[in-house]
């Protein structure tokens, strides 16, 4: 399955205006002239399951949805070097969080190659590309602790994870990982770190303004420190099919208590 994006990272040059902006941008970034370049990549799916239930998410499978718990080395290589023959310069390991603490069937697969955890094959499979194909791999492997930061560091040209949302959720109730300290740790040590890195909002799905605003200004707060930001995504929530929020509104306003909520 080969994907072709374009990832849009900044670098000096170029005018950019900041408008209608909650957070205010930094000193240098208000001095600095920002340039887009476009960086095709192609995605590779290492596994989809996830010990996290999210009440919005379509892409985690349960274990008898899926041929196996995880892509095989083989599978990992056809599609990074389809990805490179078609043009793309990143690889984006994108993945469930920590399917082995929910699923035997994940921890019995890793066990039976060797590895210790979904993050120790995450590394393998990124070196194998990196040093296979030259493609660029990006980890995109979730809330992470200090100690998997560091072992991917060593792989990958940059990691990420969405922080989504600074607040205490419904659509979160059944994803341990989705907590909002742990994400913000995840950011802190991977500035720490100096890893570049990729992060976000997932917009509609129960916060108030307030906590968006909060959220942004956390993100701005940890760059401002250690300049390890290098993209921040806005994502919309729609409603898809066969999940617990399939009938939650699409569109974005504020309510009377100021959550998100539908308007017609």
């Amino acid at each position: 399955m080969t994907s072709l994006r374009g990832a849009a990272t900044y670098s000096n040059s170029s005018s950019h205006r900041w408008r209608n902006s909650p957070v205010p941008p930094s000193k240098g970034a208000r001095r600095s002239r920002l340039r887009c370049h476009v960086l095709p990549k192609v995605f590779i799916p290492l596994t989809k399951l996830c010990r996290d239930r999210c009440g919005y998410c379509t892409f985690a499978q349960a274990p008898a949805h899926v041929a196996s718990p995880y892509m095989g080395l083989d599978e990992v290589m056809a599609v990074a070097q389809a990805g490179r023959d078609a043009g793309c310069t990143e690889a984006l390991f994108t993945l469930g969080e920590r399917p082995e603490l929910r699923y035997d069937e994940a921890a019995r697969w890793l066990a039976a190659r060797g590895y210790e955890s979904t993050v120790d094959y995450v590394a393998n499979a990124a070196q194998m590309v990196l040093e296979s194909t030259g493609l660029l791999p990006h980890a995109n492997a979730g809330a992470l602790y200090r100690h998997e930061l560091t072992q991917l560091r060593t792989v990958s040209a940059s990691q990420g994870m969405m922080i989504e949302a600074l607040a205490d959720l419904a659509a979160h109730r059944l994803a341990p990982d989705k907590d909002p300290q742990r994400r913000l740790d995840t950011l802190r040590f991977a500035g720490e770190l100096k890893i570049p890195f990729t992060t976000g909002l997932l917009v509609g799905i129960g916060e108030t303004r307030q906590e968006r605003i909060a959220t942004l200004q956390a993100i701005a707060t940890s760059h401002e420190e250690f300049g390890h930001v290098q993209e921040v995504i806005i994502q919309n929530f729609l409603p898809k099919p066969r999940t617990a929020m399939a009938n939650e509104p699409a569109r974005v306003t504020r309510s009377s208590t100021g959550r998100s909520a539908s308007r017609d």
